[in-house]
């Protein structure tokens, strides 16, 4: 997992991006690529998460994985990564929102709760495909990064969860 820093490392998430969110604007999400209060975290061609640091507040945009490589724990992974990167940002807090409607929702949810969010709650909103508003549902989940050292890796174990090796894959 690594930063994304290089040019063929942008459109290589990019490419991801629009695999994983065929109806989203590819020029906005380019735009968040590369402003400086966004960061990417990648595992090669597999994954990705975009984070949105302001003052003690942390906003997790996007997570995609490859469909191909889901259930091989990469989500896990790259929030651990954010969570820990937004905390050297200083934010304080980090929250994530999920669309219930999405088919991936319950191991979105168990992958939130299982590294420390919790559920504030739930409230409708859209998106737009072909001009046309799709409703959906959206859960918010907000997890604290003042003690990230103390979270535990699954429900039940006490291991401490490690910062993840960035720039290691």
């Amino acid at each position: 997992m690594k930063l994304v820093e290089t040019k063929q490392e942008k459109k290589d998430v990019l490419a991801l991006h629009h695999l994983c969110f065929p109806f989203e604007n590819e020029e906005s999400f380019r735009r968040l690529l590369e402003n400086e209060t966004y960061f990417t975290f990648h595992i090669d061609a597999e994954a990705y998460v975009t984070t949105h640091v302001k003052g003690v507040c942390a906003t997790t945009l996007y997570l995609g994985t490859n469909p191909k490589s889901r259930g091989q724990g990469y989500a896990t992974r790259l929030f651990l990564g954010a969570m820990h990167e937004a905390r050297s940002r200083g934010a304080e807090y980090l929250d994530s929102f999920s669309s219930e409607d999405n088919e991936d929702f319950k191991s979105v949810s168990y992958i939130h709760r299982m590294i420390g969010f919790i559920p504030l709650g739930s409230f409708p909103d859209h998106y737009m495909h072909e001009a046309k508003k799709c409703p959906i549902t959206v859960c918010h989940f907000r997890a604290s990064l003042m003690n990230l050292g103390k979270r535990p890796l699954e429900p039940g174990r006490r291991e401490e969860v490690k910062a993840p090796g960035v720039g290691a894959k």
